[in-house]
């Protein structure tokens, strides 16, 4: 048990958006980098990737939410409207799930760690500082999750749980390349 919490903990800080350097500490991931095409990171074990990614929609929420209203560009605001829908809707839809295989793992409600310590900064800051780190989290958090749900729809445990992470890809790259788009 407490190495299924580990590994959810350290995919879960992966998926939360950690700085590369961060994920240099988490030796399965560690080789590679985010913005390389090296081969896929080590495919998670099912409740690790339930963590991860419920962890992932929690901080997109909750970064959202005050992106929402902190930021006055009508492109930030309007993206953020669409992650806290978007991934208010994957929590529901994985609860779903995890109820429909009678999984015994509870999704996180709260965010700790460096997805939390990321949060905090976050409301430390306002004007363009705000708008410039929380799009660079989500870029970050984005290519973390585009890795994670890439892994585990193709080499995952749980059939249901492969097709959701497969289905949820082209909303998840869509997403990345927004985030990407609003950095520049």
């Amino acid at each position: 048990m407490v190495g299924t919490i580990g590994a959810a903990r350290a995919l879960v800080a992966l998926a939360a958006g950690l700085t590369l350097a961060a994920a240099a500490v988490v030796p399965p991931l560690s080789a590679q980098s985010a913005t390389t095409s090296a081969p896929a990171t080590a495919v998670p074990s099912t409740n690790a990737f339930i963590a991860a990614a419920a962890t992932g929609d929690l901080f997109e929420i909750e970064t959202s939410k005050l992106a929402m209203e902190r930021v006055g560009d009508p492109a930030t605001k309007t993206f953020a409207r669409k992650l806290v829908q978007e991934h208010t809707a994957s929590t529901d839809e994985l609860k779903t799930l995890v109820r429909a295989a009678t999984l015994e793992v509870s999704l996180p409600t709260t965010l700790e760690g460096e997805p939390a310590r990321k949060l905090e900064q976050l409301r430390g800051l306002s004007g363009p500082a705000f708008a410039t780190a929380y799009a660079q989290m989500q870029e970050e958090a984005l290519k973390q999750t585009v890795t994670l749900f890439e892994s585990y729809a193709t080499s995952g445990e749980l059939p249901v749980l492969k097709d959701w992470a497969g289905r949820s890809l082209p909303a998840l790259r869509q997403n990345m390349r927004t985030a990407d788009s609003l950095t520049r």
